[in-house]
Order: structure tokens, then C-alpha cells, then sequence
């Protein structure tokens, strides 16, 4: 009976000790890949919101200087316009 009591505490023991390092083990493995997803998450979505805001602010400053652009020159070519045409009006005044 001791034998017995012995080889099945021994077994129990070990499936016991194999049950919890599984577990333990598990739990470890889920958590270090959840928090590695997250980092690779974070790290991409930080990157991500980095070009996109990169795309963003080159569009915004290209259209704006496109704008600028197009209001220095309609300004210039009115003006331009102007003055050519006080020339001629004087000329022929």
C-alpha cells in the first residue's frame, strides 16, 4: 500500500507539476505575444500615421503653395495688366 500511495502521489505530483508548468507556460507564451502584437501594433500604427501624416502635410503644402502660387501670379499679371495698360492709355491719350 505505501508503494502504491507512493508511485500514485509521485504520478499525481508530476502530472500536477506538468499541468501547472503548461499552464504557467501558456499563460506566459500568450502574454509575451500579446504584448510583442502590441508593440509591432503600436510601432505600426505610429509609422503609419507618420507617412500618412507625412503624405498629408506635403499635400497641404504643396496645394498651398499651388494657391499662393496662383495668387502671386494673378496678382502680377493684374498688375502687369495695369500698368501696360496705363502705358497705352497715356500713349494714346
Amino acid at each position: 500500500m505505501y508503494d502504491l500511495l507512493t508511485v500514485l502521489m509521485n504520478y499525481f505530483n508530476t502530472v500536477l507539476m506538468n499541468d501547472l508548468l503548461t499552464v504557467l507556460m501558456n499563460y506566459f507564451i500568450t502574454v509575451l505575444m500579446y504584448d510583442l502584437l502590441t508593440v509591432l501594433m503600436n510601432y505600426f500604427i505610429t509609422v503609419l500615421m507618420y507617412d500618412l501624416l507625412t503624405v498629408l502635410m506635403n499635400y497641404f503644402i504643396i496645394a498651398f503653395m499651388y494657391d499662393l502660387l496662383t495668387v502671386l501670379m494673378n496678382y502680377f499679371i493684374t498688375v502687369l495688366m495695369y500698368d501696360l495698360l496705363t502705358v497705352f492709355h497715356k500713349r494714346f491719350k
